[in-house]
């Protein structure tokens, strides 16, 4: 059952950073997406309610194209 909850935060945490990662993001540059992403409320597949810096995003930006999903899991 917690594998499956880490899995599930490893989904949400690339969900955030997909733009990113696909080339996606329109007319703004990565710091000004990261910093877009930080500045919101985000609620984690367990209903909290969270909030990242936008060095928490570029760190799993960095960690995924190095290591893939698994690297986002908690």
């Amino acid at each position: 059952m917690e594998q499956d909850f880490e899995r599930q935060i490893a989904l949400f945490r690339y969900s955030l950073i997909a733009p990113i990662v696909a080339n996606t993001f329109e007319d703004v540059s990565a710091t000004q997406y990261f910093n877009k992403i930080a500045s919101k409320v985000h609620k984690l597949p367990d209903g909290k309610k969270v909030k990242y810096s936008s060095n928490t995003l570029r760190s799993w930006y960095y960690d995924y194209m190095k290591n893939g999903i698994d690297s986002l899991c908690p």
